[in-house]
């Protein structure tokens, strides 16, 4: 069985999950988006689902700029870009705590 996109139809790859529909006798099916359909429907992949969702399709929030989401989507199932680690942090550092001799 050939895997399509669920919302244009394309086989080609890649292909990355979106959705889940769960089947009472068996193991049930995924929804399948391509790139440019994860761009043009906000689609965030399904690994990418918190945990107790019910496997339908997710959105990226009208407030995610677009440009992000074309960013995120080439990247597919992997793991997301990790920001740099930030030097000095946002708070001041705690002072050392000094015991009484």
């Amino acid at each position: 069985m050939t895997e399509r996109c669920a919302s244009c139809g394309t086989t080609v790859p890649p292909l990355v999950v979106v959705a889940v529909h769960h089947a009472g006798s068996g193991g049930g099916w995924t929804h399948r988006a391509c790139a440019s359909c994860l761009i043009r429907e906000r689609l965030i992949p399904f690994t990418f689902h918190p945990l107790r969702h019910d496997g339908t399709r997710l959105t990226y929030p009208e407030i995610v700029p677009g440009e992000l989401v074309a960013t995120l989507a080439p990247l597919g199932e992997s793991n997301p870009p990790r920001s740099p680690p930030r030097s000095g942090g946002c708070w001041p550092p705690w002072p050392a705590h000094r015991t009484t001799p």
